[in-house]
């Protein structure tokens, strides 16, 4: 049977986040906690759930003395490598700053995500969605599409853990759902025989053959990036530039 009504946030969080922290370790992957309610249980919440000294808060508050990212400012943590990355949303969803905070998670790592009810949350006016609006269109006029369609999948992904205020916890995974081991490196770094021949198509594209690489986040562009670098660095190439539109 699941736990006691969570009323209020007790050790009852704090071991289900260690659990969820031990099966994303074993698999090397990513675990998303979800904890809906009013804000100032879910900040609770996601305190007791979390450890002081290694969490990252980004929305509109985090706890006293600790590090709090706005969420227009995400985009600074790109290149980045955190364990534990707490988004608080009551005061808006900025998808790109949740998913700029999402890539920087590390393999094991918890993302706590904070919202308001689900029951509730499509029809609360989203301050973030501002800056997507054209005048006269205010937040109060956006409808919550994305918002409905974001619930829908909290809702079912097997590797989603959702907690609501007033609703008794969730049962802790015991591993991971449907998720591949991660693959060990080859004695060239690569893991996979994709990975190595995006290396070496950057490798040709420094002899003059350009190189576009398309794959989902997370699947090692960025890895395959640093070790053709490594290469031609070895090889005897070192006017290596790395560009993009802006900063982050």
């Amino acid at each position: 049977m699941p736990g006691n009504p969570v009323s209020s946030p007790d050790s009852g969080l704090a071991k289900l986040a260690a659990a969820l922290r031990k099966v994303a370790h074993d698999g090397h992957h990513r675990r998303l906690l979800h904890l809906a309610g009013e804000r100032d249980w879910c900040h609770a919440a996601a305190a007791a759930a979390s450890l002081a000294e290694d969490r990252l808060w980004i929305g509109d508050r985090g706890s006293d003395g600790e590090r709090l990212i706005p969420a227009q400012k995400a985009r600074t943590l790109l290149g980045g490598d955190y364990t534990t990355i707490i988004y608080a949303a009551h005061a808006g969803l900025d998808v790109d700053a949740l998913a700029a905070a999402a890539g920087t998670l590390r393999g094991g790592g918890l993302l706590l995500l904070l919202t308001p009810l689900l029951e509730a949350w499509p029809e609360l006016p989203d301050p973030a969605l501002a800056r997507l609006l054209t005048s006269p269109a205010t937040p109060d006029d956006a409808e919550g599409r994305f918002i409905t369609r974001l619930i829908a999948l909290l809702r079912t992904d097997p590797a989603v853990t959702c907690c609501t205020q007033g609703a008794p916890l969730p049962h802790p995974p015991v591993s991971a759902p449907n998720i591949t081991a991660p693959r060990q490196a080859g004695p060239d770094g690569c893991v996979s025989d994709d990975q190595r021949r995006a290396v070496s198509a950057v490798v040709g594209a420094a002899e003059g053959v350009p190189a576009v690489l398309t794959a989902d986040r997370g699947r090692g562009k960025s890895a395959a990036l640093g070790l053709a670098a490594a290469h031609l660095l070895a090889t005897g190439v070192h006017n290596i530039v790395v560009t993009a539109p802006r900063r982050a």
